[in-house]
This record gives C-alpha cells, structure tokens and sequence, in this order.
C-alpha cells in the first residue's frame, strides 16, 4: 500500500500512465522485490499523516527533514535534482542577496519545502518576508506571473510544465546557477524496517545493473 500526491508533474502525475518519472521508477523497485503494489493518489498531507499512522507503507518524494525523520525512515536516495530561483523577467532578486528579499513574498506549495525557507527563515520569522502556500506548484507560477508574489523555487522539469501549460514561458526566468541540489527519498512507517531495508539493497542492485536510472529524465 503506497501513496503519492498528483501535483508534482512531471516527477508524479495520475493524468500519466505511468505515474510519472519518479512513480515509474519507485514502482519498478517494489515490483523487483516481488510485491504487488497498490498505489493511491492523495492530497500531500494526508498521504503523510495516513503512511505515518502505518495505513500506507510508504510515500514518496521526500524530501529529508530532522521533522520528518523523527516519524519516519526513509530510504537511500532515490533521486537528485538541482533547485533554482525563478522570477518574473527583469527582476533583480538573487540568492546572494537575502536583504533583498525584504518586504516581497515568496511562494512555497502547501506541504512542500524549500530552500527559501532556509535562506529567508530569518526575514519569515520577522514577518519582513510573506509566504504564500497555495496547494500546488503550477499555482505558485500562476502567481508569481501575475504580480501576487515575487519569487518561487524548483526544478526545471517541474517549472517548465505550468510554464508551457500557461504559456508563460518568456514572462519567468530562473538564476544562472542552482539555490540547491535537493535529495528526494522514499518515506518508510517507522513499523516497516524491514522493508525499507530491502528496499535499499534492491535499488542499489538495479542501479549497478543498469534498471535504475541515475538520473529521473523521460
């Protein structure tokens, strides 16, 4: 029993066939263990709270949280991507300058982290930066080229959907260079130590023999 959530395309997606590209992948190393697998699609929070309850077995992707590692095991990492800054074109913010972040709003997704959280936790905390959390990444593009807010972050191939869905794609641009290489990983009931474990040696199998890919690309 599996759960992930519909609003992180193109790496899960239950509009695809196959899941989408992480989906695909997770699937294959649960079905090289031998199991039969049933996967549901759920908002992200309660995926999160009915696999730590022990309902689900696991949920994927995670990232890893000292929060979240005191609920749950997670497995090796399953993928890395790098993470950039996107703005509206002709703005000036950058990740080198935090200050100049004050009195603008960044969008983060309901129940997903990132690295400006980190970067800005400071600023947050004294309310001189807003966060808006609306329930999925296309929304946050939808925002940000409409002037409600001013920044956001992710991944190319998950930026570059809504982007092209909306056709935004000359109106946001990201940063030369990365904020961060994130790690994505497969969250385990803490019940299930055994499973992830052999969730682990599976996946390091497949990946020396070449069924696992390095990489998450179509």
């Amino acid at each position: 029993m599996l759960t992930t959530g519909q609003d992180n395309p193109p790496f899960t997606d239950s509009r695809r066939i196959d899941g989408g590209i992480v989906t695909r992948q997770v699937l294959a190393v649960f079905h090289a263990m031998g199991y039969q697998t049933r996967l549901d699609w759920l908002p992200w929070r309660r995926g999160y709270g009915l696999t730590r309850k022990g309902v689900y077995q696991a949920s994927f992707p995670y990232l890893k949280t000292p929060e979240r590692e005191k609920d749950f095991i997670f497995s090796d990492v399953i993928f890395s991507d790098a993470t950039y800054l996107w703005t509206r074109r002709g703005e000036t913010l950058s990740a080198d300058d935090p200050a100049g972040f004050k009195h603008k709003t960044i969008c983060v997704p309901q129940d997903f982290h990132s690295p400006l959280l980190t970067l800005l936790d400071g600023s947050i905390t004294r309310n001189e930066v807003r966060v808006e959390r609306p329930d999925s990444p296309e929304k946050c593009v939808q925002m940000l080229a409409a002037g409600r807010v001013d920044a956001l972050s992710g991944e190319e191939e998950e930026i570059a959907l809504p982007l092209k869905a909306n056709n935004l794609e000359g109106a946001i641009k990201h940063g030369p260079t990365p904020l961060a290489t994130l790690d994505f990983h497969v969250i385990f009931n803490k019940g299930n130590p055994t499973l992830a474990r052999y969730f682990n040696e599976t996946m390091r199998q497949m990946k020396l023999d070449g069924r696992y890919a390095g990489r998450m690309t179509e």
